[in-house]
């Protein structure tokens, strides 16, 4: 049996955030689930001396910049992805691990895209794991001794190919209503959020917006996290309802940021879920643009 808590902390140490899943069933076995994940040592030991033989589950989607192509073949059975490798080529060479039933992750870069979560969707046997999603990632092992294995060495996780992120935003589009950001009322009128910035200007200047209010509250001392974290959610949400940013992106970001200063694990997760959408809720009123001078 390999050693889950050096493992889990190897992740750790490298910025991964990492939580605890059952060996049984792969359920979280932290109260929130993924959003307890985290990169803190002082936090994982903790779980795994408490559950020293749990697996070790990962976030995907744009808070760990991953997400999975989960795709099981049985035995003796066509490919299920093979009409798709006829029409555009097989998959590139990526970061991918064997699961215990004998299918493959394959790990992508998280490129801004909307990809969610996703069961047989773009084919059968073939599972999606993005925004809202987590895996269980090598050397986790199942109740039953099965482990999980990395099938690729030193090959990292690699862009995935445009074709397969439009097949799988595309059947995602065809059936799932798109979330769509709070109607924004604006001297008492309800009027939808703007289209989206209008100038690559306008694009870097909220990016620009959002790294620096993130990197803010991961620089902000005990005692000031709090409110630092609230201030960048009215500040970022603002530009969330100028159509500059994503509201799900900037959500996500402002809870690793809460994440890496370490608030989520002193104040947990639900009060710091609770401070950013105080935030947005006060940012959504006041839309913000870019500065023309």
């Amino acid at each position: 049996m390999p050693d889950m808590l050096t493992a889990a902390l190897k992740y750790g140490w490298h910025g991964t955030p990492v939580f605890p899943l059952n060996p049984a069933d792969k359920s979280p076995l932290c109260p929130h689930g993924f959003y307890d994940a985290t990169a803190n040592e002082k936090q994982i030991r903790r779980w795994w001396r408490r559950w020293p033989s749990a697996m070790i589950g990962m976030p995907t989607g744009p808070r760990t910049r991953i997400w999975v192509l989960d795709i099981d073949v049985a035995l003796g059975d066509p490919h299920p992805m093979a009409p798709l490798f006829a029409i555009y080529g097989p998959l590139p060479d990526t970061a991918a691990s064997t699961t215990p039933r004998g299918g493959t992750h394959f790990f992508f870069k998280w490129d801004g895209a909307d990809i969610r979560n996703s069961q047989g969707k773009l084919a059968p046997n073939v599972d999606v794991r993005g925004h809202g999603g987590y895996v269980a990632i090598p050397p986790s092992v199942r109740s039953d001794g099965t482990p999980y294995r990395w099938s690729s060495t030193g090959i990292k996780a690699t862009e995935a190919p445009h074709w397969l992120v439009d097949e799988i935003l595309k059947v995602q589009s065809s059936d799932e209503p798109r979330l769509e950001s709070p109607i924004i009322t604006v001297n008492g009128t309800p009027q939808p959020p703007s289209g989206g910035p209008s100038s690559t200007r306008d694009r870097i200047w909220a990016r620009t917006a959002l790294e620096q209010e993130c990197a803010n509250v991961v620089a902000a001392p005990v005692g000031t996290r709090n409110a630092a974290l609230n201030r960048a959610a009215f500040n970022l949400f603002q530009i969330v309802a100028s159509g500059a940013l994503g509201e799900q992106e900037v959500g996500d970001r402002l809870f690793a940021a809460a994440n890496a200063c370490g608030l989520v694990v002193d104040d947990g997760a639900p009060q710091v879920l609770a401070t950013i959408k105080s935030g947005a809720c006060a940012g959504f009123k006041r839309p913000r643009y870019r500065p023309r001078y």
